[in-house]
């Protein structure tokens, strides 16, 4: 049995790695090719962590799903917990979406440019227990002649289960 505790704690910090800036998708920032990949009538991008599934089902929004995947299996083993105790393990993210009312979460880059996201992790525990963790922010829609990339050899190295999955020869 997962603790809720724990379970917030991991829903957290994915969180905060998830809309962070060194966040990236081949050398731009994940959220802003999110919000390209996103529908423009429901503006909103669902990353099904258990599965490594999302929707839309788009290039991009897979491959973070899978990344973003190991992730998860990563900050669950740093507690001793296997992703096959998690019944559900998610990411919304909605574009256009203003943060909730009495929103008292993380900020992130609200002050700058971009129109408004909201960020929300769930997981849930084979109990039923569900914890979310939210974030509101702005970014902008991706446009590779107005963003600056990183270098690729810059690609991944700030995330410690990119190292490890590059060490063991994986290129999920």
């Amino acid at each position: 049995m997962v603790r809720t505790k724990t379970l917030r704690h991991v829903a957290s910090g994915l969180r905060d790695a998830f809309v962070g800036r060194n966040n990236d998708q081949d050398g731009y920032w994940a959220l802003g090719k999110l919000y390209a990949a996103a529908d423009p009538a429901t503006p909103s991008v669902v990353l099904d962590l258990r599965a490594g599934g999302a929707t839309p089902p788009a290039p991009d929004c897979l491959a973070m799903a899978r990344r973003w995947a190991d992730y998860l299996a990563w900050a669950l083993g740093a507690h001793g917990i296997a992703v096959p105790a998690l019944a559900r393990a998610e990411v919304l993210v909605e574009f256009d979406a203003a943060p909730d009312a009495g929103f008292a979460g993380p900020m992130r880059y609200l002050a700058g440019y971009g129109k408004p996201f909201r960020c929300t992790v769930t997981l849930g525990d084979d109990a039923g227990r569900l914890v979310q963790s939210r974030a509101c922010g702005r970014c902008w829609l991706h446009d590779p002649g107005r963003e600056s990339r990183r270098h690729p050899a810059d690609w991944g190295r700030l995330r410690p289960h990119a190292r490890r999955r590059a060490a063991a020869g994986g290129d999920r």
